[in-house]
């Protein structure tokens, strides 16, 4: 018999849904309940619910997800509208975890966590209990499998380069260092003095020791970072993630307006970062290098976000996808300037040879690394 599957993650406090402790998950559909399961909780503050749907597709209209414990206050979330079709797994993810702060999480024991700043410098606290208490970073601490820190900084920004103006480079001084994988996640602007507006060099190399590989970063897709800014500001990310090996998935952010270099190399030699769909690049006008090598040097990655500008400026996407897995773009770009290098060797040194480049009706592209590849597709689409 053909089914559908609705798979829900949903991250809380360990105190608030510690082990044994039962919750119930009602899915309501236009007010209706449509199915309700009970979970007992095996690891502490993570809540897997699955409801089955028998018989072939389902429709979600007006729907949320409710969920109810003795000794918590009730969750609300609106789910998507969408069709459920038959013999499929959907999933999707929502956390009660104080969305402010910065966070990391331990995925082995004995995990040593050790910051290039601390409180007298920086402002840099950290809270093992999600916020309740906070307690100044003067020295190295550990975390067991699980365990979360909240970390919170008071700094204008984390500029993070080479000595001798070498500013196309990163120091190997990151925001922190660990001993072993960590998943991090929350909002970045909790480390920053103004946790509204983005500093310039914010973020720079924040995350990247330089010439050496980054093997202790990840994102879990279901409970993400967030870069919550919509304004860039000038370097503000440029290598912020430069040579983080073990980066699978990028953090959630959305471009409304970009500055010079804002996200330059910012993925740069992310060999197995593979998804990038929490990206949304929705600027309409770019700026000087503001996209140059964004994902240069990332094999494993095949799609990237829109790039919806229709105007481009001096080497906005130089070198942008050099090097990388890509197999599709869709580009709406229908002005592109001589002599500003806007697309200088962006697509050059594929993994593939074939892909499929969508753009706009009648703008003419070279067919080569400096536009569109050879061998690739090319499909007209309407603004």
């Amino acid at each position: 018999q053909q089914s559908s599957f609705l798979k829900c993650s949903v991250r809380m406090k360990p105190s608030q849904a510690p082990v044994n402790s039962v919750f119930t998950a009602k899915l309501l559909n236009n007010s209706a309940t449509l199915r309700e399961v009970s979970v007992k909780v095996t690891s502490a503050g993570k809540l897997p619910f699955v409801f089955a749907f028998l018989g072939g597709d389902v429709s979600l209209e007006d729907a949320k997800l409710v969920i109810d414990s003795e000794n918590t206050d009730q969750l609300n979330y609106t789910v998507a509208n969408q069709t459920l079709a038959a013999n499929t797994y959907y999933s999707i993810s929502r956390s009660a975890l104080p969305s402010d702060l910065f966070r990391i999480e331990a995925t082995k024991n004995n995990t040593t966590i050790t910051f290039n700043y601390n409180y007298s410098d920086s402002g840099i606290e950290y809270s093992l209990d999600y916020g309740d208490n906070w307690i100044q970073y003067t020295q190295p601490f550990t975390l067991n499998k699980g365990d979360v820190a909240c970390i919170k900084g008071n700094r204008s920004n984390y500029k993070n380069e080479k000595a001798n103006d070498q500013w196309w480079n990163a120091d190997d001084k990151p925001i922190f260092k660990a001993s072993d994988l960590c998943y991090i996640s929350g909002s970045v602007m909790s480390l920053l003095k103004d946790k509204e507006n983005l500093s310039e060099s914010a973020f720079q190399g924040a995350f990247s020791r330089g010439t050496t590989a980054v093997k202790y970063i990840d994102i879990d897709p279901d409970d993400p970072l967030v870069l919550p800014a919509k304004k860039l500001s000038y370097r503000c990310y440029m290598r912020m993630f430069h040579n983080c090996t073990s980066l699978t998935t990028a953090p959630v952010f959305t471009v409304e307006e970009t500055a010079e270099k804002c996200c330059y190399n910012m993925f740069r030699k992310c060999s197995i970062l593979a998804d990038v769909s929490g990206i949304k690049l929705n600027a309409e006008e770019l700026t000087v290098d503001c996209y140059r090598e964004f994902f240069r040097e990332c094999p494993a990655l095949t799609k990237i976000p829109v790039l919806p500008a229709k105007t481009l400026v001096q080497e906005c996407y130089r070198q942008m996808l050099s090097e990388s897995g890509v197999t599709e773009v869709v580009c709406y770009a229908e002005e592109i300037p001589n002599g500003k290098n806007c697309l200088t060797e962006w697509m050059s040194k594929l993994v593939s040879e074939t892909g499929t480049f969508y753009k706009v009706k009648g703008v003419t592209y070279p067919r080569n690394a400096n536009g569109i590849p050879g061998n690739w597709t090319v499909v007209e689409v309407s603004e």
